[in-house]
């Protein structure tokens, strides 16, 4: 049975159409978004976002408190993957950003629910463009459904 962790390595047309679907849902949101707003987009196969929310300001850093409260929510939700974007009207990474990817790779490697990928979004680009997730698996950003018994999808 696989887990609903379970990436498909076998397609970029899936990670393509992910990708899409995700910068479809934060079009207007990039625009009006204050900076260091965090936005959840909980995710499922092919390339369904079932839900999305705002946290508000991040602020100078992640503290545990915040990523404590971060994963309890995601897991709460339980949808299979979340996408993490983070509104930087600049669109270009700081060293504190960069280093809350690597601090949620580290925590979600764990956790039953897939970080997809954490974004970066400003008015007119997102970081990383095409990049996945540092930690997450080979062809991390598409999701297949989990197994279930008797072989069916679903």
């Amino acid at each position: 049975m696989a887990s609903p962790r379970t990436v498909d390595t076998g397609g970029d047309i899936a990670v393509t159409t992910l990708r899409a679907a995700v910068l479809a849902s934060l079009r207007d949101w990039r625009t009006t978004a204050a900076e260091d707003t965090v936005r959840l987009l909980f995710v499922a196969p092919p390339a369904e976002i079932r839900a999305a929310f705002d946290l508000p300001d991040l602020g100078i850093a992640a503290d545990e408190l915040f990523l404590r409260d971060l994963m309890a929510t995601v897991v709460e939700i339980g949808t299979p993957g979340v996408v993490v974007a983070v509104a930087r009207p600049s669109g270009r990474p700081l060293r504190r950003d960069r280093r809350l990817r690597a601090v949620l790779a580290a925590r979600f490697a764990t956790s039953p629910v897939a970080l997809v990928d954490v974004m970066l979004v400003g008015r007119d680009d997102h970081w990383p463009p095409a990049a996945r997730c540092p930690g997450a698996r080979a062809g991390a950003g598409v999701l297949r459904r989990p197994r279930q018994s008797g072989g069916a999808v679903g």
